[in-house]
């Protein structure tokens, strides 16, 4: 045990790691990103639970909630549907 603290004892010094104000604003910004990846995430889950609770074979017509001509689709849906639960999002399961 002593001769492991001598030999660290004789090895120069390790440097201090200083993080610049660019690599702290690039942590950041990475940071939001994945927090908006996470909200965009549970938004479309959420949407896709209300969807199915509407019309359990939505999906057979609209694959996902990515693409723009996906999502006009679901509006359209939406606007078609006259029952409670489109008009009130919050009532989704």
């Amino acid at each position: 045990m002593q001769s492991r603290s001598r030999v660290v004892a004789r090895e120069e010094p390790l440097f201090s790691v200083q993080r610049s104000p660019i690599l702290e604003d690039l942590k950041l910004l990475s940071d939001h990103h994945d927090q908006l990846k996470r909200a965009r995430n549970q938004t479309a889950n959420r949407t896709h639970r209300c969807l199915v609770a509407l019309d359990p074979a939505y999906h057979e017509r609209i694959p996902n909630l990515t693409a723009a001509k996906h999502i006009a689709s679901v509006l359209r849906f939406l606007r078609g549907n006259n029952s409670v639960r489109a008009a009130n999002p919050l009532l989704c399961p």
